[in-house]
Formats: C-alpha cells, sequence, structure tokens
C-alpha cells in the first residue's frame, strides 16, 4: 500500500532522520553498495543511542537507587499494611526525598516509539529520503514510461498497493513512483515478463542495484516483518535481546530486597514486553526490526557497563 502521510508527531521526527540517514547511506554506500540500507540504519541506531546515553545512565543510576530502598518500602508498606493509601504517599515521600523517579525507567522507551514510527513512514517512503536510491527509482520509472501502452501491463499490478478512495494516474511519473515504490519481487517480475526484451535488459542493472540497497542479508527492510527465513531471524532476535535486558535488570538487582508484588511485575514485564516488541517487528517494516535489535544489543552491553561500575561506586 502507498504510505500514508506521518502523523503532526511523526512528521518532523521522518524528516530529521531522513536527512540523517541519507547522510550515513551515502558513507555506507560508498564502502559498500551492498547492504548500504542496512548498514545505515545500524550507524543510526549507535548514534542515537551514543546520544541518548547520558539519559540511560541517570535511568540506570534510578534503578539502582530504588533498588537499595526497597527494605525502607517494605517497612512502610508492613507497618501501614492497613491502609495502603498513606503507605503509598510516604513511599513517594521517600522517592522525592532521595530525589528517585520511579517511571524513570519507561522514558528511554517512550522516546524510542516516535522514533520507531519515524523510521517505519522512512521504510515506505525510502527513495523519498535517501536520494540515490530516489535516483534508481527515476530511473526504473523511465524505463517502462519508454514502453509503449505501459499503463495497460501495469495496471493490474499497480491496483492492489493503492488504497482505496485514492486515484492515481499511471501515465503521470510521481503517481507511478508511488507504486512502483510498493512493489514486490513478485511484482517486478511480471512487470519484466511483459516487457520487450531490450526494455527488460536496459533496466536489469538499476534493478539490480535497487536490490542491493533495499536488502540487508537476505531481508528486505522495505516489507514487513515475516515469519519466512531469514526475516524471521528479526522479531526472534529483538524478543530475546529484549528478554535478556529485563532477565539481567532482575539478576543484579536480585540480591536486594524486593516485595512480592515488584517481584510478580517484573516477571509479567519479562515475559510481556519480549512478546511486544516481537510483535511490533512483525507489523513494521524490516528495517525497524534492524534497529530494535542494533538498539538493544547496544542497551545490554549499556546494561552491564554500568551496572559494573556503579557496583564499583557502591563498595568504595
Amino acid at each position: 500500500m502507498i504510505p500514508k502521510n506521518p502523523s503532526v508527531i511523526v512528521a518532523p521526527i521522518a524528516a530529521l532522520l531522513g536527512h540523517i540517514m541519507n547522510f550515513f547511506f551515502e558513507i555506507a554506500y560508498d564502502l559498500s553498495p551492498a547492504n548500504s540500507l542496512g548498514i545505515s540504519i545500524i550507524i543510526l541506531t549507535i548514534i542515537t543511542r551514543a546520544i541518548m546515553l547520558p539519559l540511560g545512565i541517570k535511568t540506570q543510576k534510578s534503578m539502582n537507587e530504588m533498588a537499595a530502598l526497597n527494605p525502607e518500602v517494605q517497612k512502610i508498606q508492613k507497618k501501614h499494611s492497613d491502609d495502603p493509601q498513606k503507605a503509598q504517599v510516604e513511599i513517594q515521600a521517600l522517592y522525592a526525598k532521595h530525589k528517585v523517579n520511579p517511571l524513570g525507567g519507561c522514558l528511554p522507551m517512550i522516546i524510542q516509539l516516535p522514533i520507531f514510527m519515524a523510521l517505519n513512514y522512512i521504510m515506505q517512503s525510502s527513495a523519498v529520503y535517501i536520494k540515490r536510491l530516489g535516483g534508481v527509482y527515476d530511473a526504473l520509472a523511465a524505463g517502462v514510461m519508454s514502453v509503449p501502452d505501459y499503463v495497460a501491463n501495469i495496471k493490474d499490478l499497480a491496483w492492489p498497493h493503492v488504497p482505496k478512495g485514492m486515484t492515481i494516474d499511471l501515465a503521470v511519473k510521481g503517481d507511478l513512483l508511488k507504486v512502483l515504490y510498493k512493489f514486490t519481487q513478485d511484482d517486478w517480475t511480471a512487470l519484466f515478463s511483459r516487457l520487450p526484451a531490450q526494455a527488460s535488459g536496459s533496466l536489469a542493472p538499476f534493478f539490480a542495484q535497487k536490490e542491493g540497497v533495499e536488502h540487508f542479508f537476505g531481508i528486505d527492510l522495505l516489507a514487513n516483518g515475516s515469519l519466512s527465513f531469514p526475516a524471521v531471524l528479526l522479531p526472534v532476535l529483538a524478543a530475546l535481546f529484549t528478554f535478556l535486558s529485563s532477565w539481567l535488570a532482575m539478576k543484579l538487582n536480585g540480591t536486594r530486597a524486593m516485595d512480592d508484588a515488584m517481584k510478580n511485575q517484573q516477571r509479567v514485564m519479562m515475559i510481556m514486553m519480549p512478546v511486544f516488541i516481537g510483535w511490533m517487528c512483525l507489523s513494521f517494516s524490516a528495517g525497524v526490526g534492524v534497529y530494535w535489535v542494533a538498539s538493544n544489543m547496544f542497551q545490554l552491553i549499556q546494561q552491564i557497563a554500568l551496572n559494573k561500575i556503579f557496583a564499583k561506586k557502591e563498595q568504595a
């Protein structure tokens, strides 16, 4: 389907990320055209996580401080077991006294969500944001339009990609490009089979260039996640790294006192979050899955390193 316009929140983020992605893409493409879009996503991930590192340090510090306060939290809960509201007020006062934000751990995820949405839109409209890829599609469109009666040949292939209620004119290059952006492998195969041999031959190098850019080790980054191999690796790895991050957090804080309610909440989140992230990677473009897997690998390494640093400070 031709992507809808992004929301008011996503649009400016997509515009900014699009410029940044195009910059990294040019670097990656000059080094190696194959897998260049996937490599530029990984570079974007590393830069994004590096920018968010101060927030990550603050979040990790807050989580450690909350874990250290758990014995006092339990005392308050035991003292006011017959008045949960009073216990909650005292717990909030305790957190305020020690400048601990119990919701701080959610902030990195909240910040990431608009990035996911924006990156998903960029993947759906990659040829608009990635200028060199846009040039390849322009060449493909020009080659198709050079064939007499090409509209009749492409009409049935184009129709499934046009949202209901939208009207397009395949004789107009801009509208033709909107459709070509969304063509699947089967659509391209069918189109080439209908074109004259000379036209197919002239378009073959541009098509090969497009495929090399849009695929990352065999995974179509512009298509939605899939349960077929190798695309299925992305939701599996995303869920796995999310689980490992939650499990590590529980393990590192396991020696500290923790009430049963908090333990149960963490166990539920440790199961539900990987499932949710895996589903997201299936629902969004595979390029978003690459971003999430790379981001979680970075998060896991960061988590281990910061916990070692904080542990040394506590022992000092």
